[in-house]
């Protein structure tokens, strides 16, 4: 460097610095790259650059230059002696880690959150961002564990105390989030959140007269705001306290009539009391609200069943719609329709919620009754193979006797043999089939084709019987 540039150097160095310390970020910029350019590998050029974009939130840049800094200097000297003496930022590596935080690289801000600690155990700003670095990927001990050697540098901080109890509510380790919480409230006694999160564990744990405790005394600091009027309304809900859970979902409807779960609770609840229409109004303010939630148009199905069955279809198709797959959205539309004895239709959803859930031997039973009911003949192979899955099943022994019934009506001799062929080899419970058939009037005794019939029963009859007893 000839003795004009040392001496350039030299002033944009002090000019940088000077506008720095005024604030005036942009032309401190500029002087700082007047110094890199003079001197390349100006160790300090890059720091307080990087410093300036940090402080104007321009992080992209800020890491660039704190990243040059770390290359030039390579056994961190003039890095660890400014983080060290300098108070013009918190540290170095401090800065650099929360650069990366904010673009969510969350392993080099932990990297770097460390190596500020390391060089000043004492940086706040290091060990609350580590502290979220952990929390950001869910290592949640970790987190844990750098916000508590946070509190050690700030034991009055109550915020601090609400994050740990936050982690720990996260974990589901409830007692210990409670602890928390309450040395929090121990310093600041009168924060809204704190009381509502409280509330809210301890309606998790169905600890309620502590939720009730904590209710009281978030409405104690702002009785304007609805959330703890809805969480006295879950309690006494959860509690079955029907009544007494209403008043609670009204008040925090006076807030805001367009809440959702408070219509949507006030719908349950009313419909737990069997006042159907009540039901119906809070349900439709709540479908109003969101006319995509599957629960709502479920309960709406429900509700309007007997009252209006065209309104009923109407939801569960809607809430099929939204859930094709779902077992519940299936097999109401199926019971529904089986209910309005359309049992082509019932068939249908039943054999889609089969699909789902192949062992629902109470599903099975009802897609045979709705075959039966249905009187098609091409359905009796069907009935068939479902009594065979449901050998084991009180219900099919009775659908079993409705089929052999239909097949003596219609003289069908030949199935009610192959039916009961097949059944008891499968199990020999259905022997009892022999005492109804036995007790059949039948209409045409006098021909071939019905003593053959009888013949024929008798020989399986002792057939089976035999193999019973052995």
């Amino acid at each position: 460097m000839t003795n004009s540039e040392e001496k350039d150097y030299k002033y944009y160095l002090e000019q940088g610095g000077s506008f720095f310390e005024k604030k005036e970020y942009r032309l401190a910029i500029h002087n700082f790259k007047k110094v890199i350019t003079l001197k390349p590998n100006e160790i300090s050029g890059y720091i307080f650059l990087g410093d300036l974009y940090f402080y104007l939130k321009e992080y992209d840049l800020a890491i660039k230059n704190y990243e040059k800094a770390i290359e030039f200097d390579v056994n961190n000297i003039v890095i660890s002696k400014i983080s060290k003496l300098n108070s013009n930022y918190k540290s170095f590596y401090a800065n650099l880690g929360y650069a990366y935080l904010f673009h969510k690289e969350y392993d080099l801000a932990i990297q770097n959150c460390i190596k500020a600690i390391k060089l000043t155990p004492n940086e706040v700003v290091a060990h609350n961002n580590l502290g979220y670095a952990y929390l950001c990927q869910k290592e949640y001990d970790l987190a844990i564990d750098a916000y508590k050697e946070l509190l050690k540098l700030a034991p009055n901080n109550y915020k601090i105390l609400d994050v740990i109890a936050r982690i720990y509510s996260k974990k589901k380790e409830y007692n210990l989030a409670l602890d928390s919480y309450n040395q929090a409230a121990s310093i600041d006694s009168n924060n809204l959140a704190r009381f509502l999160d409280i509330s809210a564990i301890c309606i998790e744990n169905e600890l309620y007269d502590l939720a009730i405790n904590s209710c009281e005394k978030a409405i104690a600091i702002d009785p304007d705001c609805a959330t703890p009027y809805y969480n006295l309304g879950i309690i006494h809900y959860n509690k079955t306290l029907y009544d007494l859970a209403i008043p609670y979902f009204k008040k925090a409807l006076n807030f805001n009539q367009n809440d959702f779960d408070v219509n949507f609770n006030l719908g349950l609840i009313y419909h737990k009391k069997e006042e159907y229409d009540k039901a119906i109004e809070y349900y439709e303010k709540a479908n109003f609200i969101n006319s995509d939630n599957f629960d709502v148009n479920c309960n709406l199905g429900l509700s309007y069943l007997n009252i209006d069955n065209d309104k009923s279809i109407e939801y569960y198709l809607k809430a099929y719609e939204l859930e094709p797959l779902n077992y519940d959205s299936n097999f109401n539309l199926a019971c529904t329709y089986f209910y309005l004895e359309k049992y082509s239709t019932a068939i249908k959803y039943f054999l889609k919620t089969i699909e789902i859930d192949s062992n629902d031997l109470y599903v099975l039973a009802l897609l045979e009754l709705a075959y039966l009911k249905n009187k098609d003949k091409n359905d009796y192979k069907k009935i068939l193979e479902m009594s065979l899955i449901l050998s084991d099943n009180s219900q099919s022994y009775f659908l079993l006797c409705n089929l052999i019934n239909i097949f003596l009506e219609n003289e069908s001799y030949e199935e009610v043999i192959d039916t009961l062929e097949k059944i008891l080899n499968k199990d020999l419970y259905f022997i009892r089939l022999f005492e109804d058939i036995e007790k059949y009037n039948f209409k045409n005794k006098l021909n071939a084709q019905y003593e053959n019939f009888i013949k024929q029963i008798n020989d399986i009859k002792l057939n089976h019987k035999q193999n019973f007893l052995k």
